[in-house]
């Protein structure tokens, strides 16, 4: 029995180096792995950056309630920050609106990088009974009322 040249060929061919069905698997796993760490990272730094640029917007609104304070010997007065904004911007002074990112700014309040209005507590309620002065609150990335504690923002930052 003879054979052809192509059949005597492709007998003595070596296999060819595949990847196998196994080791496709395995690199998918690592590379899923690898994505859902740095997606968690991720959220977290940008959760943290968010934090950060809402206490910096609210320390501005702080350092204009104590402009007023120092103009007026008090406090403005207990109510929203909607209708505080409007005794501050009567200072000296650009108006908050303008010196705060647009992006705070909703229907004439300062709202926090979760679109949550700043509370604005006065001297006397839960936050500010045992100071002078006023508090600053965002509920934080949650937008829950936690007391000033968990993911809250408070200016001036409440004692631990």
């Amino acid at each position: 029995m003879t054979m052809s040249k192509t059949q005597t060929t492709m007998r003595t061919r070596q296999p060819r180096g595949a990847f196998t069905l196994v080791e496709i698997l395995v690199v998918i796993a690592i590379m899923a792995l690898l994505m859902a760490l740095v997606v968690g990272v991720t959220k977290e730094v940008i959760t943290k950056a968010a934090c950060q640029q809402t206490a910096m917007t609210m320390g501005v609104i702080n350092n204009r309630i104590k402009a007023y304070q120092m103009q007026y010997g008090e406090y403005p007065p207990s109510g929203t920050l909607a209708t505080v904004i409007p005794l501050l911007n009567k200072l000296n002074g650009p108006p908050i609106e303008s010196i705060v990112a647009k992006q705070f700014v909703s229907g004439g309040s300062i709202c926090d990088s979760w679109g949550n209005p700043i509370q604005y507590l006065t001297a006397g309620t839960r936050y500010a009974e045992n100071n002078n002065s006023p508090v600053l609150q965002s509920y934080g990335p949650d937008g829950v009322d936690n007391s000033g504690n968990g993911d809250d923002i408070c200016v001036p930052e409440r004692p631990k």
